[in-house]
């Protein structure tokens, strides 16, 4: 898994992670702002956890 932090030209932070699961190959792109009030983490977390109340 490899990943690399570049700026964004609206100079918002984002991350790159490039996947390979068999025979296809993922990019996944996560765009932060340096503003944010939560971490990825803590933002991430959220999701899941809502996420999971939904199919519950």
């Amino acid at each position: 898994m490899q990943k690399n932090e570049t700026k964004s030209p609206s100079t918002q932070n984002y991350h790159t992670i490039k996947k390979r699961i068999g025979t296809t190959n993922f990019i996944i792109r996560v765009h932060s702002c340096d503003q944010a009030k939560e971490s990825v983490e803590d933002k991430m977390i959220r999701l899941i956890k809502n996420d999971l109340a939904k199919s519950a």
